[in-house]
């Protein structure tokens, strides 16, 4: 074969090959659903210590979290659970020897959670979107945290290793969960979001709230 079309075919080659680089992979948007949420019909007793309870398990069991304190909470022996003054605030308290856990819910003035549907088109999740609510995992400290006023006091030799939601510094999910910015609209920067597969759990969680918290609101639809 001459050489000048070897030549030619082998430039040619290079061409198709540039032109069949890989695409960047575009992630499809879920579709987001809101869903009504329904106080408990009954009042439950110790609702402050089954709240707590629920919340450990659910972020030691729901998917795309990236945190280490539940799970050294689960090692912790469980202590003493309070309210702050105003009852706005919750403490739960777990020791293990000399050190401290806790996990503590605060709530604002104007308290609303909405739960919502979220569907990738394979695979159907939920999300609870907290409005003025924020929940702290802590573990490490060398005290447990006093109530002073209607705040909490800590260590300020050892405080611990905080895990908090409704950061606007830090995420407690994995960055490939795209959580909690795939919700859109139905998220704004300090709101606290819960993610499972598990629905029953989250809607535990907001009844628990609601009962807790009488200033909290739930939403019937939007």
């Amino acid at each position: 074969m001459n050489i000048r079309l070897v030549g030619i075919a082998l430039y040619a080659l290079i061409l198709v090959g540039c032109s069949s680089a890989p695409q960047p992979t575009v992630t499809q948007k879920p579709q987001v659903t809101p869903l009504a949420l329904k106080k408990a019909s009954l009042a439950t007793p110790d609702a402050g210590v089954l709240l707590a309870d629920t919340l450990l398990d659910h972020y030691l069991k729901a998917p795309a979290y990236r945190m280490s304190n539940p799970l050294l909470l689960r090692n912790y022996e469980a202590r003493d659970i309070s309210l702050s003054p105003d009852g706005k605030q919750l403490l739960k308290l777990f020791q293990s020897g000399r050190q401290w856990g806790f996990i503590s819910v605060s709530t604002g003035y104007s308290p609303l959670i909405n739960l919502f549907e979220v569907f990738d088109g394979s695979q159907t999740n939920y999300a609870l979107v907290l409005k003025g609510v924020k929940i702290c995992l802590v573990e490490g400290a060398d005290r447990a945290p006093e109530w002073s006023g209607e705040q909490l006091r800590h260590s300020t030799l050892q405080p611990g290793n905080f895990e908090c939601s409704a950061s606007t510094r830090t995420s407690l999910f994995q960055p490939y969960s795209g959580i909690p910015n795939r919700l859109g609209i139905y998220f704004e920067s300090g709101d606290t979001v819960l993610y499972d597969s598990d629905r029953q759990r989250l809607e535990r969680i907001a009844a628990l709230m609601a009962q807790r918290f009488n200033h909290l609101s739930l939403a019937e639809s939007i």
